[in-house]
């Protein structure tokens, strides 16, 4: 069982994280614990680590809010956009000049306004 690098965005990963309170960046986050590159050892590693938690839940040892799960993460995982980045993450934002243009019908409609300087008709 060889280590798979979680972040390898080259090869098909299965990721266990375990969701608890990180000391280094004083917040609760995922923790990555282990990658694996097949799916029999990441279900047998992620049944364990479920089990570790219920007993340590029940002898009091860990939060109530804390998890353990696991994520597939395909080649190019990192290269796919984001929520919030519907397009893309090269998408470029619209140019303050650039102007919709108008629809036939919509010019035809507009109105013209004429001045003529000078005293009514």
């Amino acid at each position: 069982m060889p280590d798979v690098d979680a972040d390898d965005d080259t090869i098909k990963r299965y990721v266990v994280w375990h969701y608890r309170y990180d000391p280094d960046r004083h917040e609760r986050r995922n923790v990555t614990l282990k990658a694996f590159d097949r799916r029999n050892e990441y279900d047998q590693y992620l049944t364990a680590r479920v089990e570790e938690l219920r007993a340590a839940k029940a002898a009091g040892r860990a939060e109530a809010d804390e998890q353990i799960g696991g994520t597939t993460r395909e080649p190019g995982h990192f290269l796919l956009p984001s929520v919030g980045q519907a397009d893309g993450p090269l998408r470029r934002a619209p140019q303050p000049d650039r102007r919709r243009p108008l629809h036939r019908a919509e010019q035809r409609q507009r109105p013209i306004h004429r001045w003529c300087g000078g005293s009514g008709p």
